[in-house]
Order: C-alpha cells, then sequence, then structure tokens
C-alpha cells in the first residue's frame, strides 16, 4: 500500500491525504484497511458512478451517516461509547444525529 500511496497523485496535497487515511479510518469494516480502502478506484474526473449529480454535502452526509450507525452498531447503542470511538463529544453526536435524521434502538 506504501508504493502505491507514493505513486499517487494527490491533486489536493496533503489534506487530501490526510482526508483520505481519515475516512478510511472511519469507515473501515474489517479493522484492516486495504489500499482499495484509501486510494480510490478511479481518478474522481473520470468516476461516473457513485457521485455523478451528487453535491459535497450528499456525499459527506452519507459517509457520517454510515460512520455514526457503524459506530452505534459497536458500541451496542451507547451514543457516549460511539462518540468516542469516532472521536467527537456526545452532543456533537446528537447533532449530527438529529440533523441526519438517525434513530438508533439497540434493541435492533
Amino acid at each position: 500500500m506504501l508504493e502505491a500511496l507514493q505513486h499517487y497523485d494527490f491533486p489536493g496535497n496533503i489534506r487530501e491525504l490526510e482526508h483520505m487515511i481519515e475516512q478510511a479510518v472511519a469507515l473501515v469494516q474489517t479493522g484492516v484497511i486495504t489500499r482499495d480502502d484509501v486510494l480510490p478506484a478511479k481518478r474522481p474526473e473520470e468516476t461516473t458512478g457513485p457521485y455523478a449529480g451528487r453535491t459535497l454535502a450528499h456525499v459527506v452526509d452519507a459517509a457520517e451517516r454510515q460512520a455514526i450507525e457503524g459506530a452505534l452498531r459497536d458500541s451496542d447503542g451507547s451514543r457516549e461509547k460511539a462518540a468516542e470511538l469516532l472521536g467527537i463529544s456526545a452532543t456533537t453526536l446528537w447533532r449530527k444525529m438529529t440533523r441526519l435524521g438517525i434513530v438508533y434502538d439497540s434493541r435492533s
């Protein structure tokens, strides 16, 4: 993976790399980050699939939703533990859940 990162052209500079790593950490399902979790399959300008016609806000909301729902599952529905996993305060988690319409029932 290191070699792939070294040869990737980061048009957004180090901030793009930082964002890619943060997103991979938040969204990884297996506990092990792979090349596919970090590097896009195609350059953004070549993408016609999942981001076509979607604004950055939609993409960010979808990523936040996925991360929050995953953290809630991993913490057995505890918002305090989920917030800790996400590196945010419980209040921030509550605000994001409210904004995104996430209702989590730990019994489901």
